[in-house]
């Protein structure tokens, strides 16, 4: 059965690292334009060296999982703001994370348009929670009817949060590289109207 093309949404994600067994587990949350989660997915991932990297891999297997979905417009966002700094960053990354930004960098072609943003770990709790439950239980999951109930409480509140302000495709500040300035604000997803 060929896939069908989905038009695009937000991809949350977030890690879990437990340093004694070097494992990790990231969760992913896939949600559409008014917030409401449409997939998910949690990896179990071994030998990992530092948390650092769990959340470089997390990223990667998210990107993936986009893919996978035929997404083709996406809005990548986790809380690891050096993370996400060196997905947005055209300079090469010689960190120990190198490997995971170029792949996530690499597989971003896959989709229309695609970019990478930072959240609080507010507006991640629902990716965290998430991976969370996932490296308790160690089960990998892909389900698209339920999730975990704890994970499920705190989506709910989520989007009682965003539903009350506007979505959480609402706008986008675009800073100005040159001096650091705040330049415009733009709906992101009518920046992926465009095609390419």
């Amino acid at each position: 059965m060929e896939a069908t093309r989905n038009s695009g949404g937000e991809i949350n994600f977030d890690a879990t690292f437990n340093q004694q067994n070097k494992k990790s587990c990231s969760g992913i949350l896939v949600r559409d334009s008014k917030g409401q989660v449409l997939h998910f997915k949690v990896f179990i991932n071994t030998k990992i060296p530092t948390a650092f990297a769990a959340e470089a891999l997390s990223c990667v297997q998210e990107t993936e999982f986009g893919i996978d979905l035929v997404l083709e417009r996406v809005m990548i966002e986790g809380d690891s703001l050096t993370v996400i700094k060196k997905l947005q960053s055209t300079n090469e990354d010689n960190s120990e994370i190198r490997a995971y930004t170029f792949s996530a960098k690499i597989l971003s072609s896959g989709f229309k348009a695609c970019l990478f943003k930072h959240a609080t770990r507010q507006a991640n709790k629902g990716a965290h929670v998430l991976a969370q439950e996932g490296l308790q239980s160690e089960e990998v999951t892909y389900l698209q009817n339920r999730l975990p109930k704890a994970v499920e409480m705190v989506v709910d509140d989520e989007y009682e949060t965003v539903g009350r302000n506007g979505g959480i495709f609402g706008g986008l500040n675009l800073i100005d590289e040159d001096n650091g300035r705040s330049c415009k604000r733009l709906e992101w997803w009518k920046l992926f109207r465009l095609e390419t």
